[in-house]
């Protein structure tokens, strides 16, 4: 289950990097890796991306337990 916990976890770091680096138009080819890790900064943005985290690792335990 841990496993699972942590590939779904990336998988939602990656799907908000990707959203980050190509839904923005304005700035579409001159966004960098380093751009993205300065967001971190913002504690808006670590709060938004913790309650997706803990959104996705809910609905995976609860999965877990309900069917396994």
């Amino acid at each position: 289950m841990v496993q699972k916990i942590i590939i779904y976890n990336f998988v939602v770091l990656t799907f908000d990097a990707f959203t980050y680096f190509f839904m923005n138009d304005k700035y579409r080819g001159y966004l960098g890796v380093s751009d993205y890790l300065r967001l971190f900064k913002n504690p808006t943005y670590r709060k938004s991306l913790l309650t997706k985290l803990f959104v996705v690792d809910f609905i995976v335990i609860l999965f877990f337990t309900l069917f396994n």
